[in-house]
């Protein structure tokens, strides 16, 4: 249809005009080449924050919610995106259902200690129990199939034959040309983050003029996944059909304002600003590396002590220790396109970590996969609230709204 692709590009900040997005700048991180880019409309479509843990998610990196977030668009639900999941240890990669088959040292079953119900996808009450064994000496822990007993935790709800189709022909080729089975394999719990917060209405438009967003850059956003993380969510592998749906939303409505909106005039002493801060690690000769800079937001985003099993005294901590670090941001230094491109990706993080963290710790209560231990008890009277933030001078800002109940009243249930 004539599309015109530009590859190798990393688009870092949004332009704005009164207050209206009006494109985008970035670089080539081959050649280094500035680009400006002009637009009546603007998609966000460059998914969550998983602060480089997971290998399947290692190139979602907040950027676009970094970019609309400077711009001043607001996020919602911002505290949801802590998502954890089951890793078997030697093979790196996450057991996905697999809550029902994690067995303790002492051949205890986590989820008879742990579980009350079924579950479509994993419980937060696994992840803290598999910490609580651990820390009490009752690991390693194991998945042992074999040892199952009675209740399966990711089961589908209805007939799906064309699920069990596709992974019976997936259990068949693995069986035939995939590593030998592990007899019971050793498990932990892995972070993957899942942060989708950029505030959406049911067009996928932003708060601000001339921006959308759609797939999980605002799943969470959106307020469809509610008190979790964005896909998987509660309904495993949703990821491309949200993609796909939120698309078919916004891109009808993200044309249709093109027929209407003036052309896009930009401020070329904004873009010369955004340009200098962009290219501002290339032209220092020593600071702090971007890979340092990772290491030191996952040091803050990852462990369960913060930002699972939360409190007021520890997410003061992590906020304080995010804090000391964006304070050595601006000394970042780059020796070349690739670690550029990594240097705004740690800009990026560091700010998707502040807006969660702030979140949080305002939320007093606990709610889908947001725990407090300060707070453990569900209060819908006073927290059955969105919550929303935006940056104002570098600031954090942040605001509630009363959850708007139609056609179907909350469950008394703590998921």
């Amino acid at each position: 249809m004539g599309a015109k692709t530009l590859n190798k590009i990393q688009v870092v900040d949004l332009l704005t005009q009164d207050g209206r997005v009006v494109g985008a700048v970035g670089f080539n991180i081959i050649d280094g080449r500035f680009y400006i880019f002009k637009a009546k409309s603007t998609i966000l479509a460059n998914g969550s924050c998983n602060y480089k843990m997971e290998r399947m998610w290692s190139a979602a990196n907040g950027d676009g919610i970094a970019a609309a977030y400077r711009a001043g668009a607001e996020m919602r639900n911002a505290e949801f995106g802590n998502f954890y999941d089951i890793l078997i240890k030697d093979q790196n990669s996450p057991a996905v259902g697999s809550q029902a088959f994690v067995f303790n040292a002492n051949g205890d079953q986590l989820v008879k200690l742990y579980g009350a119900e079924d579950e479509p996808d994993i419980a937060l009450a696994t992840i803290l129990g598999m910490e609580k064994e651990i820390i009490e000496g009752r690991g390693p822990l194991v998945l042992d199939m074999a040892g199952w007993q009675g209740r399966f935790a990711f089961r589908p709800r209805w007939e799906r034959p064309h699920w069990d189709a596709f992974y019976g022909r997936s259990r068949e080729k693995m069986s035939k040309y995939g590593p030998p089975p592990m007899e019971r394999p050793e498990v932990t719990f892995s972070f993957h983050a899942e942060l989708s917060p950029v505030k959406v209405d049911h067009d996928m438009k932003t708060t601000l003029e001339g921006l959308w967003a759609i797939g999980d850059t605002s799943y969470g956003g959106s307020a469809l996944a509610g008190a979790v993380f964005a896909p998987p969510a509660r309904m495993r592998g949703t990821g491309l059909l949200n993609a796909v749906f939120s698309a078919m939303r916004g891109g009808p409505s993200a044309s249709r304002s093109i027929s209407n909106a003036s052309p896009p005039e930009v401020d070329y002493d904004q873009i010369k600003q955004l340009k200098e801060e962009i290219f501002a690690p290339m032209e220092r000769d020593k600071g702090l590396t971007p890979a340092d800079a990772v290491q030191g937001i996952q040091d803050i985003i990852v462990p369960i002590k913060y930002n699972l099993r939360r409190s007021k005294d520890r997410m003061e901590e992590a906020l304080s220790r995010l804090d000391a670090l964006k304070q050595k941001l601006p000394t970042l230094v780059a020796k070349d396109g690739h670690a550029l491109f990594q240097c705004h990706e740690a800009r990026a993080m560091a700010l998707c970590a502040e807006m969660t963290y702030a979140s949080a710790l305002m939320r007093e209560e606990s709610r889908g996969w947001h725990y407090r231990e300060d707070f453990p008890e569900r209060d819908d009277q006073t927290w059955l609230k969105h919550s929303f933030c935006w940056l104002e001078k570098d600031r954090v800002n942040i605001k509630y709204r009363p959850v708007e109940i139609t056609r179907w009243e909350p469950k008394p249930r703590v998921y």
